[in-house]
């Protein structure tokens, strides 16, 4: 672990990303508020790592190599700024917010396998009692396009995404209005 002692002023996790730069909605105060920004379960360079802790914490991802996540973050040891290095589970990492902005600053060391979009575009049927539309792939996100689609109705999608973890299914289908809706609720 490297670390580096600052002053009062960038004792807060929040704080300290901001100073950075970094862009995300405000109200950071709780681990549930937190974990409303996820947005992906999928990290690279740049991106926000949401901490699982008592009030939750953020922390930059600094790099990726396979499964060894490099995070810099303010405030883990008291006033200091620190860099650590371990498995998503060793670091308590359930989330990640990635931000086009946020992660411009950092050249990427991620290798993504590129989405597999074969079968689309295709039409899917909503197998729920109701399926929310969002404008990013997960939960937290605002209501986008119809906003709401019941049971029943057949939407055509034409990709799908790793997107946030719902009951255990990451996938998320792109519509062809680009608005994101979470596979688990279709087939």
């Amino acid at each position: 672990m490297k670390t580096k002692y600052l002053n009062g002023r960038n004792c807060n996790c929040v704080l300290y990303l901001r100073k950075l730069g970094y862009k995300f909605p405000y109200g950071m105060w709780t681990l549930l508020a937190k974990k409303r920004i996820i947005n992906s379960q999928t990290p690279r360079a740049g991106a926000i790592a949401v901490i699982n802790a008592k009030y939750g914490h953020m922390a930059v991802v600094l790099s990726v190599k396979g499964k060894i996540i490099k995070i810099q973050e303010a405030n883990y040891r008291r006033c200091r700024i620190t860099q650590r290095w371990g498995t998503e589970k060793e670091l308590g990492i359930v989330g990640y917010y990635i931000n086009s902005k946020n992660t411009a600053r950092h050249k990427t060391n991620v290798k993504v396998p590129a989405q597999k979009t074969s079968g689309f575009p295709k039409r899917v049927k909503v197998v729920v009692p109701a399926l929310m539309v969002r404008k990013r792939p997960t939960t937290a996100s605002p209501l986008s396009g119809s906003r709401r689609l019941t049971k029943g109705t057949v939407i055509q999608v034409n990709g799908v995404v790793n997107g946030q973890s719902v009951s255990g299914n990451n996938k998320w289908y792109i519509s062809i209005y680009g608005n994101y809706v979470w596979s688990g609720g279709l087939r």
